[in-house]
């Protein structure tokens, strides 16, 4: 199972083999093109097919009951046809200049406001809306430029710790649909991660915590909702994250119990690859200060 967003939480046993394989990328893309990468993705994509095995992205905020709940409420039709989909999240943890360089500062380990969480938002995007992002505008950028590592070190940071995306939709019920998305995680006061959906007929919306709240066109007030929040496994941090891994969690055990290659409502490889190829146009724009088309 590939853990999108939680690499850094694995081992790494062999430091000097991780950055060669990296290089090699890099290399690949540097002497190919972008095209010759996509390719070995769409390869790696097969070959999990062919081997049988349970291959796996770690979206596991699809899992959350609140998420959950919204999607449900969305694909019944109770908000009718779909028109905007906003994302807010806000955090201070990269706000302290003393904090150490780490994979979150490093752009080829997924890191940054973008890589880390902008990933999750495209994949509750695509996924809430049952549909694929055709373009997008992104603004990227690094307050705190330097940081030293464990060692002492002065690094450069390459990754941005805020990031904006404007984006548009293909899809029969959603061509004409558009979102935002704001991300930071230097903004002092209190957190918030929120999607809120909006449609002809009325919208919903989810916190972090996986609470969930509608509306009907007209009205002007949210009204809850109530859910079963679901599981918290022994040991974790109250939060949407923890329970919606818990969640997943459960979901991968039954389905390794069972023989079974994969799990109802997962992201696959396939997820993860279409939403990569949102991250790098939005650099592109981010690079060019214009729109730029997903490439397909």
């Amino acid at each position: 199972m590939f853990l999108d967003g939680s690499i850094h939480q694995l081992p790494d046993i062999d430091q000097a083999e991780t950055a060669e394989w990296l290089d090699s990328l890099d290399a690949v893309v540097d002497a190919r093109g972008k095209s010759r990468a996509h390719y070995l993705l769409a390869r790696l994509m097969e070959r999990a097919r062919e081997k049988n095995v349970l291959a796996l992205i770690d979206h596991e905020l699809r899992f959350l009951p609140g998420r959950q709940k919204a999607a449900e409420i969305i694909r019944r039709g109770d908000i009718g046809q779909l028109w905007h989909a906003r994302c807010l999240f806000r955090s201070g943890q990269r706000a302290d200049p003393n904090r150490a360089w780490n994979w979150w500062s490093d752009v080829k380990q997924g890191g940054g406001a973008l890589g880390a969480i902008g990933s999750h938002i495209v994949d509750a995007f695509r996924w809430l809306l049952d549909t694929e992002v055709s373009e997008v505008f992104g603004q990227l950028s690094t307050h705190v430029p330097k940081r030293k590592d464990q060692s002492g070190i002065v690094r450069d940071v390459t990754t941005d710790d805020e990031a904006s995306l404007l984006l548009r939709f293909d899809g029969a019920h959603s061509s004409t649909a558009t979102a935002n998305a704001s991300m930071s995680m230097v903004q002092a006061g209190a957190s918030a991660h929120v999607v809120e959906i909006f449609g002809s007929d009325g919208a919903v919306k989810v916190d972090g915590n996986g609470c969930v709240w509608s509306a009907k066109s007209g009205d002007t007030e949210w009204t809850s909702i109530e859910i079963d929040h679901g599981h918290l496994a022994p040991g974790m941090a109250e939060g949407g994250w923890s329970r919606g891994f818990t969640a997943f969690s459960q979901k991968i055990i039954e389905a390794l119990r069972e023989g079974r290659t994969t799990v109802e409502g997962a992201a696959t490889f396939a997820d993860g690859y279409r939403t990569q190829l949102v991250l790098d146009a939005a650099r592109r724009s981010n690079a060019k200060g214009c729109w730029e088309r997903i490439e397909q």
